[in-house]
C-alpha cells in the first residue's frame, strides 16, 4: 500500500482507489478496502539489516516463522486483526522451516549473534514444525535461543526437541485461575490443569 500511494504522490495520480488507503480529497473521505495478505510468506526476501545503523543491531536475533496468531483471545489486537482480514485470506501464515533457519542461519553467521528469539506469537503449535525446526536449527545454527508459547499447546515432547536444539527460554503467559472468566471474557479455552 505505501509503494502504491508513493508511485500516486509521485505521478500526482488518484489515490483514492488504494487498498488499505483511506483518502482526504477535497473534504471527502475514500476508505478503501483492505488487500489480502502475503500467504506465501516464502516469497519475501531476506531483511535487509543493511539499512540499520550497526549500533542498533545487538547480539540477540529476532526472527519469524509465521506472522499473526491463529487464536483471537478478546484482549489482543489479534482478535481484531482476524476479523479484519477474515474475508480476504487468513491472517496466520508460515514460513517453511527450511526457509525460517535459512534465513536465521544466514544472519547469525553475517551478525555473530550470540542468541536468538523468535517472535511467533505461539511458536509450539504444530508438533511438526517443532520436531522439523529442532533439527534443522541445531544442524544449521545452534545458538542458544528462546520462543513463546501457550499452556495447551505445550507439551513434554516439544520442549525436549527444543531443549536438545538450544532452546533455554520459553515465555508464555501466566492465565486466569478463574475458568469462568477466562473462558467467558478472555476467549481463552485451556484447562484448569494446562
Amino acid at each position: 500500500a505505501i509503494s502504491d500511494l508513493v508511485k500516486a504522490i509521485e505521478t500526482n495520480a488518484d489515490t483514492t482507489n488504494i487498498k488499505n488507503i483511506w483518502a482526504k480529497i477535497n473534504g471527502k473521505i475514500s476508505r478503501n478496502p483492505i488487500r489480502p495478505l502475503m500467504q506465501n510468506l516464502d516469497k519475501l526476501p531476506f531483511p535487509d539489516y543493511e539499512l540499520f545503523d550497526a549500533r542498533h543491531i545487538s547480539d540477540t536475533g529476532k526472527f519469524e516463522t509465521s506472522r499473526g496468531c491463529p487464536y483471537s483471545c478478546t484482549y489482543c489486537i489479534n482478535d481484531y486483526m482476524q476479523h479484519l482480514y477474515g474475508g480476504v485470506g487468513g491472517y496466520h501464515r508460515e514460513k517453511s522451516i527450511k526457509r525460517a533457519v535459512d534465513e536465521i542461519a544466514y544472519f547469525t553467521k553475517k551478525y555473530n549473534f550470540r542468541r536468538i528469539f523468535l517472535i511467533d506469537e505461539t511458536f509450539t503449535i504444530k508438533p511438526e514444525r517443532v520436531r522439523e525446526f529442532s533439527k534443522l536449527y541445531k544442524e544449521n545454527v545452534g545458538v542458544p535461543f528462546g520462543c513463546m508459547t501457550r499452556p495447551e499447546v505445550a507439551t513434554k515432547e516439544k520442549f525436549e526437541w527444543l531443549k536438545e536444539a538450544g532452546c533455554d527460554m520459553i515465555c508464555m503467559g501466566i492465565e486466569s485461575g478463574n475458568e469462568e472468566y477466562r473462558k467467558k471474557i478472555l476467549d481463552r479455552h485451556m484447562s484448569q490443569q494446562h
